[in-house]
Parts: structure tokens; sequence; C-alpha cells
């Protein structure tokens, strides 16, 4: 069984999807974004077919710049 889970990407901060395969437990996988084409790694778990835990956080070559340009930009245009 699958699920589509929304969230922000954390390059462009823009609503995006991913199905998630509930049959498994838990993955961890890179995806690129549907709107900036930049990866991010994916990270969740599931329990009983219901998500317990879902993450898209930047992939591990990220610089840190790029992470506070993306916190500015939520907290001062995205309120």
């Amino acid at each position: 069984d699958q699920h589509e889970e929304f969230f922000y990407c954390p390059h462009c901060a823009q609503r995006i999807s991913v199905l998630v395969d509930l049959s498994v437990p838990e993955q961890k996988y890179i995806e690129d974004c549907e709107i900036c084409c930049r990866p991010m790694q994916i990270t969740y778990e599931v329990f009983k077919d219901e998500i317990i835990r879902f993450e898209a956080d930047f992939t591990e070559d990220c610089c840190n710049i790029e992470k506070l340009y993306l916190l500015f930009y939520i907290c001062f245009f995205r309120s």
C-alpha cells in the first residue's frame, strides 16, 4: 500500500510530495525535488501502516550557508 506524503523541499521551500511505501518499515534514500531538481534525503518509518516519522532534509554534501538561507526564507517570507 502507498501513501502520498506532502512536505516542503529543504532547498526551495515549495510544497511537494512523494509516495511512501507503507509495506516497508524503514527507508532512507535520495530523491530530487520535482520543482528545483536538487537532491534531498528522504527518511521515514512506518508502524502498522502509519507513518510515525518522516523527514526530508539536505543531503550530506549540502553547505551550511544554504541551510541558513532557507531558514531565513521560511521565517520571514512564509509567515
